[in-house]
């Protein structure tokens, strides 16, 4: 009998938190409210759009699995599709219904959320089935995140009732993108090496990558009324968080130094989000979003993160 944790595993539960965390950190980033006049609206559509992420993340994920069987079984036999716990059919059938329903879901939003979402179950299947060991991998998997954001943003009033998709998120929203998207795909080129260990001048390219892409929250001080300060401190943490792991993997090239800074960049992504918040609207809106982290951390104790 297949158990439980087994489709746990298969489906990163404890990463799916982090897509959700996309979604409000977007909603919110926009200037989405979640009480007071107007609200109920818009926490409709983020709880939808919250439930749409998390499938499609899901479909990501045990679709990765599918096509990956091959390699899964001669570099990580202990996966639940080479090991045998789920068979690689049903793991099939469960990441395009995952898919389906994705895109489906998000169809209940009206406007730009849906031309995002069908452009993310796209990606997400072009990733999987054909990208992923090409060097177009890493950055399709970053424009994945990237749209996830953008579809967060979509269900706060300001998108929602723009008739334009390039005047709906404006330069902020697409800059907030953009740090997301840049840094999920140093984030994926150094989990490219998580089975072998990858090259030093590889693992410094992607830690690189992942360390400006951290520090870039900083640049969204200008939209901050209050200083700029504040906003440069949090992306410093940020980046501190990563800096040492990445040292060490570069230093000693290895799969547990390397899985490391995988698992450790996957939960810091949930502060990234914080951090983009903390950028426009303060604390406590931000500590909201950062809040996440815990059930992801929680669950990654008990189900393998990678």
């Amino acid at each position: 009998m297949t158990s439980v944790k087994a489709y746990f595993q298969l489906l990163r539960l404890p990463n799916v938190v982090t897509a959700i965390a996309d979604i409000l950190a977007g909603y919110l980033f926009m200037g989405g409210v979640l009480t007071g006049e107007g609200a109920s609206t818009g926490v409709t559509r983020l709880a939808i759009l919250a439930g749409a992420s998390a499938c499609l993340y899901m479909a990501g994920v045990v679709l990765n699995d599918f096509f990956d069987f091959e390699q899964d079984a001669g570099e990580r036999p202990q996966r639940p599709l080479p090991s045998g716990q789920i068979a690689r059919r049903h793991a099939g059938w469960l990441g395009m219904t995952l898919l389906i329903a994705g895109v489906g879901l998000a169809q209940f939003v009206p406007g730009v959320t849906r031309l995002l979402a069908v452009m993310l179950g796209v990606c997400i299947l072009l990733y999987d089935g054909v990208l992923k060991r090409t060097p177009a991998g890493p950055p399709c998997m970053g424009m994945c995140r990237a749209l996830n954001l953008l579809m967060g943003m979509s269900a706060a009033e300001v998108v929602f009732g723009s008739s334009s998709f390039f005047a709906a998120f404006g330069s902020s929203g697409f800059y907030a993108a953009g740090i997301v998207g840049m840094y999920v795909t140093s984030l994926t080129g150094f989990a490219r090496h998580e089975a072998t260990g990858g090259s030093r001048l590889q693992l410094r390219l992607a830690g690189a990558g992942m360390l400006v892409a951290l520090l870039g929250v900083g640049g969204l001080y200008w939209l901050d009324d209050r200083t700029w300060w504040p906003v440069f401190i949090v992306a410093g943490l940020l980046a501190s968080e990563l800096l040492s792991p990445i040292r060490t993997a570069v230093k000693n090239p290895g799969p547990h130094t390397v899985q490391s800074v995988v698992k450790q960049g996957i939960l810091l992504l949930v502060f990234v989000d914080a951090g983009l918040v903390f950028a426009v609207r303060g604390f406590e809106l931000a500590l909201l979003v950062a809040a996440l982290w815990v059930p992801s951390r929680l669950l990654g104790r008990f189900i393998r993160m990678t």
